[in-house]
């Protein structure tokens, strides 16, 4: 029955023929017996490029999911020999390597669990280690931590606290940083914490914790430099993400919407989704003024960043974090920011491509009279553009 599964070309390959062998069963109304199953495993242990073949099965069919997650405790030693492998960069892909493990934490911890994360850790220090694994290596790092929590925000945090003090690399703390933002869920991010004012609290978020390191390496020269801004892109992503469930959470009627875990207050989105909140409750703090500042102002000095993509990441982060900033904070608060922003806009150069940049956010937000009313020279500032090669395509895209 698994005899078209016996070669391995290639990953594209294999994975085709799987596809191919569980579109026939269902045709046929056949199911594998466990005892071929069994014995098609056994041999495929013993094979070349186990990892790759075991993630094509999960990949490409149910019936191998299943039956892959049955022999998990199995599956999971071949996974941690592999990394002896991969340290030799000897017949195993690493990518394969990290969706296996992924895979097989899907329905929980495995008895593994603490020994496959000290592996991946160890991993993420090697030198030789391309930047797009390490990446994905760190997504699969966030997801045991977050079976290994429990669903407990507290414990998470500090879990992933703790992981980040393994290595002071810079690849480690990208790819588990980019892990953060990239598979922890809202629920994880937003705590209550008190107020100045007297029986009250604001809402805050873990993601500031991590903001002044995201923003020390943008400013930096890296090899990594576009990594670190597709980072604080996902940052500005993830805060907006913030500020559209907390619109929907309230405090009222005396009730809590938080649950107490070691003294922070987590959000019980269960209990209090889909309503609005009043302006006074708008959890404004999810990113503070400064903060706000300081990723606006990095992205207007990257305008004209010669590292290809970072301009684009760039328009993506100050068009998040704007969005951000005109649901949660109070009517008054983003009205003065769009008010500084229109300024500095209005005093800069037509030569200037961070102007171009700038409106080009700013039109669909106050909209195309109030932009043409305000910046009352944009059409021969537009027709500026178009005689530098440098700003031409900034004023097409204004002009769009």
């Amino acid at each position: 029955m698994f005899k078209s599964l016996v070669e391995f070309v290639s990953y594209s390959d294999f994975a085709s023929r799987v596809r191919k062998l569980e579109k026939e069963s269902k045709a046929n109304s056949k199911s594998f017996p466990n005892e071929e199953l069994e014995k098609f495993l056994s041999e495929l242990i013993s094979c070349r490029h186990v990892i790759s073949r075991l993630c094509a099965l999960c990949e490409n069919s149910a019936i191998f999911q299943d039956f892959v997650l049955q022999k998990r405790d199995e599956v999971s030693d071949i996974c941690l020999k592999a990394f002896h492998k991969s340290s030799d960069n000897a017949d195993v892909d690493v990518i394969h390597l990290m969706k296996l493990i992924t895979f097989l934490h899907r329905d929980g911890l495995i008895t593994k669990s603490d020994q496959l994360l000290d592996s991946i850790l160890k991993l993420l220090t090697s030198f030789w280690l391309p930047p797009q694994t390490a990446l994905l290596s760190g997504n699969t790092v966030l997801t045991i931590l977050l079976k290994k929590s429990g669903q407990d925000p507290t414990v998470f945090h500090q879990l992933f606290k703790n992981s980040l003090q393994f290595s002071d690399l810079e690849i480690f703390q990208l790819s588990l940083l980019t892990g953060f933002m990239s598979v922890v869920p809202i629920q994880f991010l937003l705590y209550l914490s008190p107020s100045r004012e007297e029986n009250s609290a604001e809402y805050q978020s873990h993601l500031l914790e991590y903001l002044p390191g995201i923003l020390y390496y943008c400013q930096q020269s890296s090899p990594l430099t576009f990594q670190h801004f597709y980072l604080l892109k996902l940052f500005a992503a993830k805060v907006k993400d913030s500020a559209d469930h907390l619109i929907k959470l309230r405090i009222g009627d005396g009730e809590a919407v938080f649950d107490k875990y070691d003294g922070n207050s987590h959000v019980n989105y269960e209990k209090y989704a889909s309503v609005d909140l009043p302006e006074s409750q708008t959890g404004k703090y999810i990113i503070d003024k400064i903060n706000v500042d300081k990723v606006l102002s990095l992205c207007i000095g990257n305008v004209e960043n010669q590292c290809k993509g970072i301009p684009d990441l760039c328009s993506d982060i100050y068009r998040s974090i704007l969005a951000s900033c005109q649901i949660n904070w109070t009517s008054a608060d983003f009205k003065e920011l769009l008010e500084n922003i229109i300024q500095s806009t209005l005093k800069s150069k037509w030569t200037q491509k961070s102007k171009y940049f700038k409106l080009q956010l700013l039109v669909p937000i106050i909209g195309i009279t109030e932009s043409a009313t305000r910046c009352t020279d944009l059409g021969p500032g537009l027709a500026t553009s178009l005689a530098a090669n440098y700003i031409t395509h900034a004023g097409i895209v204004i002009e769009e």
